[in-house]
């Protein structure tokens, strides 16, 4: 018959050993995570493989940039003498097609109601439906019926009550914008508001001219620009046309456009991309473009990061190109995806 010490003896050996693979449970599961993380250290998982769902992709339309001038010499002069590696792959994103639907003339109509042009339109032909401003008959609201794009002309250039306002700050002729655009039934929320921006113009002799203070602006350009997408900026063409802008002072939008591609985000695929060194020889043989007219053909390279081109046109896809930066803000683009997944026609 055991004896109590006995007993009491062979449960502190119990616990002890429970104690002791409670422990060695422990500091196995440290060794097996230490050991994972210094593995990955030295010799990391690979990246996942680029899904390529799409096939082979479109050449970049660049008709819509600046051809660089002949023989432009495009020359690295970064701070570390070379171009930083980017990245191998990168998300390339459906955009949709324009599509008819019914009803959209009514509420092309309703729309420019809203915004104090006329009910009847003057003219609809070709899927275009345009409206006059009844208290100024240079001032026509034209609406694409399927894209959805607007534009806004007038004869402000030549409008002495345009010529002689003075805005009294940036904020107002931005939310004349804003305001005609919600009007238009637009979608703006795909704007962020800290994407927006603005530039100062005067008007010279009939000509529209940068103006250098608010003291000698008459108009305030209020552009703007969509949400980067995984950290890249959507770009478009020419820098000097941005897609989606309205031109206005304190008390009219007297010019303004809304291009804009039906980005499907959630309808994407990933695709293997070119080094920026072939991307720049690219460039060199002529394929590309500027955002701007360049004024020499040197065009010294700052910096270079991947971004999305938009442009007027649907091309089916919104595709990542190398952005390479030089002075002024004169920049050069190309497409990024590698050669051997692009259609050749």
């Amino acid at each position: 018959m055991a004896t109590l010490t006995s007993t009491i003896s062979i449960y502190r050996k119990l616990i002890y050993w429970v104690v002791g693979a409670i422990v060695l449970s422990i500091v196995v599961l440290i060794l097996i995570r230490v050991g994972g993380t210094i593995k990955n250290l030295i010799a990391p998982a690979p990246p996942s493989p680029a899904t390529i769902a799409f096939g082979l992709l479109p050449k970049l339309d660049y008709s819509e940039g600046y051809e660089p001038l002949n023989d432009t010499r495009f020359l690295v002069e970064t701070i570390s003498g070379g171009l930083p590696s980017l990245g191998d792959k990168a998300k390339v994103f459906v955009t949709l097609d324009a599509v008819e639907k019914f009803g959209v003339l009514e509420k092309a109509i309703e729309g420019a109601r809203q915004a104090g042009f006329a009910e009847t339109p003057i003219e609809t032909s070709n899927r275009v439906a345009r409206f006059v401003d009844p208290k100024d008959a240079t001032r026509i609201l034209t609406i694409e019926t399927v894209s959805g794009s607007i534009s806004v002309g007038s004869g402000y250039l030549r409008n002495p009550v345009i010529i002689v306002s003075r805005p009294e700050s940036r904020e107002k002729p931005q939310q004349m914008v804003v305001n005609l655009f919600n009007q238009l039934n637009l979608p703006l929320e795909i704007f962020p508001k800290d994407t927006i921006s603005q530039e100062n113009f005067k008007i010279e002799n009939g000509i529209l001219e940068r103006a250098l203070s608010l003291s000698t602006t008459n108009l305030v350009k209020v552009i703007f620009n969509k949400a980067d997408i995984d950290d890249l900026p959507i770009i478009n063409s020419d820098s000097e046309n941005p897609l989606v802008w309205g031109l206005a002072n304190d008390e009219i939008v007297v010019s303004a456009q809304f291009i804009s591609s039906d980005i499907q985000k959630h309808r994407f695929s990933t695709y293997p991309l070119k080094s920026p060194d072939i991307a720049v020889e690219d460039l060199r043989k002529g394929n590309g473009a500027l955002n701007k007219k360049p004024d020499s053909n040197t065009f010294p390279i700052r910096n270079v990061r991947l971004a999305y081109l938009e442009t007027e046109k649907n091309q089916g896809f919104l595709q990542p190109v190398y952005l390479f930066e030089s002075d002024d803000g004169l920049t050069a683009y190309t497409h990024a995806v590698a050669d051997i997944f692009i259609a050749k026609d």
